[in-house]
């Protein structure tokens, strides 16, 4: 585990870490404007955004509200813009409900002016030696520039109408359609007044969060719904998954670990436009690249497994308490994920709290999962149009079990035998079985890779 502290940049190298801050956003927007067509001055208001809209409210609440300690400064600025990328919106929707969405903005840019006023960053920066180096050393550095480049690379093929073999495709992957149509309907108005592509719905039970997030983005930025959505929300997502991943791995494993642990994630699910597997079909590639919340969704798992990290060096009330808020937030980004990594939090918080006695924090963590969660059951009964593989497990498992196809090249009388045995195994055993096969079947390279 890495110590805080322990690197001291050299005078020659001392520079690296900075100037990859400053260079690493300047061309990533010079290459939305140069490759997708995005004004230079939307991706400007972009990195600014992000600054006032995701780091300045993720820093107040995780230093503030929580008073989390023990963190680098790059593992507090990261963590900052991450958690701020996942609560900011469910605030700024709160307001909308409220109808005080009017002060969201007024105070993201009064809160982003004065926190480094009263935190005196401009002192540390500007009159202690090497200070922005203090804040982004070398050793860091490489995972700003691996985002960069992932980030590029898998959002090359991003856009609106392509030509191939003389057809015209619209976008290149149809789950997009959908997605777009909804952050053009928070566009409209935040809460959503109806649904679109559903005649008649005023309610869709769906994971909408990240289509608040680029709403937020476009309100901010001035672009227009195609900009805000395409260029700005799918190419941002990549950058925000690598940052992520790379805080799950880095205490445990050290930066070098970390860096190759992002290389291998984005390795596994395979290149943009590959959706084969090795042995198997290989599901992963679409549900990355053509499901826009699932990007969140991973994000919010990542630093989940960031927060368990840190309990060592700051107790475990303060990161068990985050990881519970954060396990029943991804309801609202991704609930597939929640339904797994929520009761997981909930164990874990009972294992780790209940050994020490601390009861108390024990019942707020629970309390905190269990609020959240009859909240979200709530909304979801309200809504007009119920989707059934959200927030039901066993209704995924029906689904899948009865559209399971023998992979190409496999006979079919093999799945037909599998398929045969599990059925007739009794219901306590045959879901588990059933589980297994899905685990197997449609994320084979997960389990190779863990």
């Amino acid at each position: 585990m890495n110590v805080v502290g322990e690197d001291v940049p050299g005078p020659r190298t001392s520079w690296f870490g900075p100037m990859s801050l400053i260079a690493c956003p300047v061309l990533l927007i010079a290459y939305l404007a140069f490759y997708h067509g995005l004004h230079p001055l939307v991706g400007a208001k972009a990195a600014g955004a992000l600054y006032f809209l995701c780091f300045v409210p993720g820093y107040v609440l995780q230093r503030g509200l929580f008073r989390l300690k023990g963190l680098s400064p790059f593992e507090t600025m990261v963590s900052s813009l991450l958690l701020g990328l996942l609560l900011t919106p469910l605030v700024w929707t709160v307001l909308c409900c409220l109808g005080l969405s009017a002060i969201f903005f007024p105070l993201v840019i009064v809160l982003g002016l004065a926190v480094p006023v009263f935190r005196r960053w401009h002192h540390r920066i500007l009159r202690q030696p090497g200070g922005l180096a203090q804040v982004v050393a070398p050793a860091d550095a490489p995972i700003l520039w691996l985002a960069l480049a992932i980030g590029m690379l898998w959002s090359y093929s991003i856009s609106v109408v392509e030509i191939r073999d003389g057809q015209a495709y619209i976008i290149p992957y149809c789950d997009h359609t959908w997605h777009a149509a909804m952050a053009g309907e928070y566009a409209r108005g935040v809460p959503a007044k109806a649904v679109p592509c559903i005649v008649g719905a005023k309610k869709w039970a769906y994971h909408y969060m990240p289509h608040v997030w680029c709403d937020m983005m476009r309100r901010a930025t001035g672009a227009d719904l195609q900009s805000a959505f395409f260029h700005i929300a799918l190419t941002f997502r990549y950058p925000f998954v690598c940052l992520a991943c790379y805080l799950a791995l880095v205490r445990r494993f050290g930066r070098g670990a970390a860096l190759t642990g992002v290389v291998c994630t984005f390795a596994v699910v395979g290149y943009v436009g590959h959706q084969g597997g090795v042995l198997l079909p290989n599901g992963l590639p679409r549900y990355l690249y053509e499901n826009y919340p699932c990007a969140f969704g991973l994000v919010g798992v990542f630093l989940i497994l960031y927060y368990v990290s840190v309990m060592k060096s700051d107790g475990p009330r303060v990161p068990l308490l985050l990881a519970s808020v954060l396990s029943a937030v991804l309801l609202w980004y991704k609930a597939n994920f929640a339904l797994a990594v929520a009761p997981a939090v909930a164990v874990l918080s009972l294992v780790v709290l209940g050994k020490q006695r601390d009861y108390r924090w024990l019942l707020l963590c629970w309390g905190v999962q269990g609020l959240a969660t009859g909240l979200r059951c709530w909304e979801l009964a309200t809504s007009d149009v119920r989707v059934p593989l959200i927030a039901q497990p066993l209704g995924f498992l029906t689904w899948w079990w009865d559209s399971l196809a023998a992979p190409e090249g496999w006979p079919a009388a093999a799945l037909t035998a599998v398929r045969q045995t599990v059925d007739s195994l009794p219901v306590l055993v045959r879901w588990p079985a059933v589980l297994a096969v899905c685990f197997i079947h449609m994320f084979h390279i997960s389990l190779v890779t863990l």
